[in-house]
Order: structure tokens, then C-alpha cells, then sequence
């Protein structure tokens, strides 16, 4: 949970002080019941080598496309990966075949108007799907973050399969998916009457929808 995004009275809170009372240790090593770990912003370091391995380069090489994404980002990983898809989708991040390495142009980059606000970001990415899409994915925002097929196309008055052809660009970009391991299967080899559960990506895709 994001502790910026919770009070004090909020219910998660007042039941993790309740165990915290009971079984709480503060350090991590320690062999109490329940440990807590604050997971930080990604460093430039770990940026670097995060898009050295993302773009099969050397650290060195990406050094500075890396300081431009934490730039943007503020380190957050799921900004991070977002926002190099980005940087893809918008032909600013090529694969040179020729050279078998991806290409980048620094200036173009900084000379486009990406947002450095993750909402944002996401925003821009539903408003590029058919407005049938954007229409069933505000439906499912207000579901919550998991939703089956048939509650879907019960609120959304079309049958299954209508409703599933309207997710399905939403499927491709990757913003929503399904609820089993579905690494090897592409979004238009689902069998909409055999799969039914989905969730965002994100709570951020959601909260963007």
C-alpha cells in the first residue's frame, strides 16, 4: 500500500498498528511474525541497468537516455517500464537491424511533450483506443481492479463476445489481462467463453480509465 495515500484511521492502518502491537519487529532480519519493508523509488544506478537490460545494451551506452528517464519518472518502476513503451510506441525508440542494437535520439525525445505524471501518461494511452474501448474500460474502473466477462456484459448490455471484441485493443496494449498465465498466448487467441477474469495492469490504469 502507498502510506502517502492512507490516514491514520483508515482501516488497513488501524489493523496493521493492531499486529504491529502484537507481532511487529522492526528489524528485518529479526524473527518476529511480521516484518515491514519500504519499498523505495529505483536509484539511477538501478534505472541504468534496468534499460541496459531492457534494451540489451551496456550500461555506459545508456547512461544518458537512463538519467532522462529518471527524470521523468522519479524512479518509479512501473513509470519506468510505461514510459519506454512510450519512447517505442512514438518511433523514438527504434531497433536498427542493420546494426542489431535499439537507436535513440536524445534531443527528439526531450523535444516531444511527454508528461511526467504517470496518470497523465496513462490517460493519453486510453484516449488512443476506439472510443468503444474507452466506453467498457470507465464500466470497469468502476467494478474495481479485477472484473469477469459476464458481470461485465450484463452492466455493459452487449453479449460476451461483443464485449470482449471491445476489450481486446485494450488486451493488445497490454493495460488490462488476464487472470492466468497468459505470457505465450496473444490477446486474439483468448477463447472469450473459456476465459473470464481479468484485472488492469495497475491501480494507476485503473484510476486513469
Amino acid at each position: 500500500y502507498r502510506d502517502n495515500e492512507v490516514s491514520p484511521t483508515h482501516p488497513l492502518m488501524m489493523m496493521l498498528e493492531g499486529l504491529k502491537s502484537e507481532y511487529f519487529t522492526p528489524e528485518p532480519n529479526s524473527e518476529g511474525l511480521i516484518n515491514e519493508i519500504h519499498l523505495t523509488a529505483l536509484n539511477l544506478e538501478q534505472v541504468t541497468e534496468l534499460v541496459a537490460d531492457t534494451l540489451h545494451s551496456d550500461r555506459h551506452n545508456v547512461l544518458s537516455l537512463a538519467e532522462l528517464v529518471i527524470g521523468k519518472t522519479g524512479g518509479n518502476p512501473f513509470f519506468v517500464n510505461e514510459f519506454l513503451k512510450t519512447l517505442y510506441q512514438e518511433k523514438l525508440l527504434i531497433f536498427n537491424s542493420e546494426r542489431i542494437a535499439w537507436q535513440w535520439n536524445l534531443a527528439e525525445i526531450k523535444a516531444i511533450d511527454i508528461t511526467d505524471n504517470v496518470v497523465e501518461l496513462m490517460i493519453s494511452k486510453l484516449q488512443k483506443l476506439p472510443p468503444e474501448s474507452q466506453q467498457v474500460l470507465q464500466l470497469v474502473a468502476c467494478v474495481g481492479n479485477q472484473f469477469d466477462l459476464n458481470t461485465l456484459s450484463l452492466l455493459y448490455g452487449k453479449e460476451s463476445l461483443g464485449t470482449f471484441q471491445d476489450l481486446l485493443p485494450a488486451l493488445k496494449e497490454g493495460l488490462i489481462k488476464p487472470l492466468f498465465d497468459a505470457d505465450n498466448v496473444e490477446p486474439e487467441q483468448i477463447n472469450p467463453y473459456l476465459v473470464l477474469n481479468y484485472q488492469f495492469l495497475h491501480d494507476r490504469v485503473q484510476q486513469a480509465a
